[in-house]
């Protein structure tokens, strides 16, 4: 019986939607806007005319074909959020059957992605189905909005209109290869899918310029000619990269610790121009805090690279606690990966602890540095996951999947609408503390129980 009645079903809806076929078809199909306007038009007449009255109107569309909402193949159509027809502006046959469980062509539950969506607040959702105009299975997109507690409603359009507008292209820069922009962007992809962004309607473009500033150009300018709907970027110097060059297109970063400082946005509330993202910044009163609990620290050796801004940027922030704290900050610049062996030697005999920053070339010499320290029981601490993945005895660190499930949300604010200048900088959603016993065991470190006692995370 299920069968027949869907199979009864999909005959309702296809021979109501034949009805407005006609031999002009451009002059008979409406438009993406069109069809939103339609929706605010329906939401207006919800707030001045009630539910009753609206509902009525809705359905004289589909019985009398006249009223406020048709026009050529657009029509409106209202549901409760347990999938049952409430208006029906094709056929007012539907009215009062239960759709939870219709399906599209491909297999789709489209009444449940449609309720779906107008519960994350409204927007559009793709889906298969008969095409007004030729009679055929085609591309679909209807825009949805919650009318109250009861009532949604919504508005399609088809072929040709859908196929040219529903597809989004989202571009992805990345300067370096780091394990952290790879999680940062897994939690980006899984909330782009959660929230209905994703292959067939979702195209995403991705470029690694693999420590290259001369193939970073080129890449960007690449993305730039593409004419993305959106681009992701990672990092502090990627991000200064894509945002100087590019000032038309929407761009949402991840990974970036200080994003004002470094010049990406104005402020963090308001970020003044066409990007928004997600910061992995941390107290550095946090990372002082932290080694006075684990050992008796009185000179702090900071690993930074001059002219890279996330970089000096954490060196002037752990400077400005130096006043506070009894451990003295001592910076030391790398500016090259060259003679980095020679450096450390001077360092783990007058430091008690290193500090590494987000350099590059840190990140590049970890096996490097972590084992110059570890020789010397000199304590290593970041607030880099993927540094205290690599090595790095201690780290108080953003996780960075979660950081991109943060990023992702802000990039569906902007797909449905809204501007980036409108939408704050987030902050690290969950603060771990990282032990690397791996590093610890290796070192011979004495690591306090009540430290211990602390760490919501281990490397092992």
């Amino acid at each position: 019986m299920k069968n027949i009645f869907l199979a009864l079903l999909a005959g309702f809806f296809l021979c109501s939607i034949i009805t407005v076929a006609a031999a002009e078809p451009q002059a008979l199909q409406g438009t993406k806007e069109e069809a939103r306007a339609m929706i605010e038009n329906a939401a207006a007449w919800f707030q001045k005319y009630g539910k009753e009255k609206t509902l009525a109107e809705i359905t004289l569309a589909g019985s009398g074909k006249k009223g406020a909402f048709i026009d050529r193949d657009l029509y409106i159509f209202a549901y409760d959020y347990n999938g049952v027809v409430l208006a029906h502006g094709a056929n007012p046959k539907l009215i009062g059957k239960d759709l939870i469980n219709f399906q599209d062509a491909d297999g789709r539950y489209l009444v449940r992605g449609l309720i779906d969506t107008t519960r994350k607040g409204g927007g559009w959702y793709y889906y298969k189905w008969a095409n007004p105009i030729t009679n055929k299975i085609d591309d679909k997109m209807a825009y949805v909005l919650k009318i109250d507690d009861e009532v949604w409603i919504g508005a399609g359009v088809y072929g040709k209109e859908v196929r040219e507008k529903a597809e989004i292209r989202i571009g992805i820069f990345k300067l370096f290869d780091q394990t952290l922009y790879d999680e940062s962007l897994r939690g980006i992809m899984d909330q782009l899918t959660q929230d209905g962004f994703s292959a067939p309607t979702t195209r995403f473009m991705s470029e690694n310029a693999k420590n290259s500033y001369v193939k970073a150009d080129e890449l960007i300018r690449k993305l730039a000619a593409a004419r993305m709907d959106l681009i992701i970027s990672f990092g502090t110097q990627g991000s200064l990269a894509v945002t100087k060059a590019i000032k038309d297109v929407p761009v949402v970063f991840s990974v970036v610790y200080d994003p004002v400082e470094a010049g990406i946005v104005q402020a963090w509330d308001k970020t003044g121009n066409n990007v928004t993202g997600t910061s992995t910044k941390i107290p550095m009163v946090k990372i002082m805090a932290t080694l006075e609990e684990l050992a008796p620290v009185k000179k702090l050796a900071v690993l930074y690279t001059p002219g890279e801004k996330n970089s000096e940027a954490q060196l002037a922030e752990l400077q400005a606690v130096d006043d506070r704290s009894p451990i003295r900050v001592e910076p030391v610049p790398i500016s090259k990966r060259q003679g980095l062996e020679q450096i450390l030697q001077e360092v783990v005999h007058t430091a008690d602890a290193i500090y590494l920053t987000g350099s590059s070339i840190v990140a590049n010499a970890m096996p490097v540095i972590v084992g110059a320290a570890r020789r010397q029981k000199i304590v290593t601490i970041t607030h880099l996951d993927d540094l205290a993945r690599n090595g790095a005895l201690v780290g108080i660190c953003s996780d960075p999947y979660l950081e991109g499930r943060l990023a992702g949300e802000k990039i569906v604010q902007i797909l449905k609408g809204a501007k980036p200048a409108s939408i704050p900088v987030g902050t690290p959603v969950k603060i771990d503390v990282i032990l690397n016993t791996k590093t610890a065991t290796e070192g011979q470190f004495v690591i306090p129980a009540a430290f211990r006692a602390k760490v919501t995370k281990t490397i092992d």
